[in-house]
């Protein structure tokens, strides 16, 4: 059903692959509550997170011990706007060295305004595994919260030092660097050109590009790669978005309409779907 779904709509194969990966992996487990948060996790990473919250109840239904999916489940009720610090809390009290319940009372700090409180664990968990990229850009973002632009230079730019073929984190520098001004011919275009020739079908990192580009005034070559994005993929917002706000820079506001019209669409994450329905409001 999923491949017959992505065959007749090309729009579902990336979330047709988590799945099938997610149902794979579920089904050469024999731990009953593994299975569902293997099962969990791929559809929480495709959006669908009451379906998600689902598989993490019956996780922790079969294995009441099960820190991580406590925790999970207490991510998917907030991701459903209902939110549940009982179960964080009760995910801490069993596994208070678990990477993955440490990173989200660390997530549910920050969400709080607290970040010096969030910074805590993040580094207890970078000092845990300090071969992992994804911890340093954690600490990148939480330094940003904090007020702490240099320091979070830094972690970004370790992130690439661990990961030197990983076009993402390339693109984590680059979006930082253009959206707080940072050197951004300096740092900003060299790490955003490195993503691209990394990942050149990737609609994100062209995106990226196009967006440093616009940071430039390059405004030709910005809507070149943006176009270049939306082309590898109609359904990713934040390039819908970065046209728009580009066509409203450049005072065509007719242009400007459609691609925020089509982000608002896309995308309701308060990041993307709502600046573009302000400035739909606005202009």
């Amino acid at each position: 059903l999923l491949i017959a779904a992505s065959q007749g709509e090309c729009v579902y194969t990336p979330a047709m692959e988590k799945m099938r990966g997610g149902i794979n992996l579920a089904s050469e487990s024999g731990e009953t509550g593994y299975r569902w948060v293997i099962i969990g996790r791929a559809l929480s990473s495709t959006g669908e997170w009451e379906l998600a919250g689902e598989a993490f109840r019956l996780a922790t239904l079969a294995v009441p011990q099960y820190a991580e999916a406590w925790a999970l489940l207490a991510e998917a009720r907030y991701q459903m706007g209902s939110g549940d610090q009982q179960a964080l809390a009760r995910a801490i009290v069993l596994d208070p060295e678990s990477v993955v319940v440490r990173a989200l009372v660390a997530l549910d700090y920050r969400r709080q305004g607290k970040p010096n409180l969030a910074l805590i664990y993040l580094e207890e968990i970078a000092e845990q595994e300090p071969e992992e990229p994804t911890w340093q850009v954690e600490l990148a973002n939480v330094q940003r919260e904090i007020g702490d632009l240099q320091a979070a230079l830094q972690h970004y730019q370790r992130a690439i030092e661990l990961a030197p073929t990983t076009s993402l984190y390339r693109q984590y520098l680059a979006r930082f660097s253009v959206e707080y001004g940072i050197s951004v011919q300096e740092v900003g275009l060299p790490a955003a050109r490195q993503a691209v020739l990394l990942a050149p079908d990737d609609p994100a990192a062209l995106d990226v590009m196009g967006w440093t580009m616009a940071a430039l005034s390059d405004f030709a070559s910005a809507e070149r790669f943006l176009h270049q994005a939306v082309e590898r993929d109609a359904t990713y917002a934040p390039a819908q978005l970065h046209l728009g706000q580009l066509y409203l820079q450049q005072q065509d506001l007719d242009r400007a309409y459609v691609y925020l019209e089509r982000a608002a669409e896309l995308s309701g994450q308060a990041q993307i779907g709502e600046p573009a329905r302000r400035l739909l409001r606005q202009y």
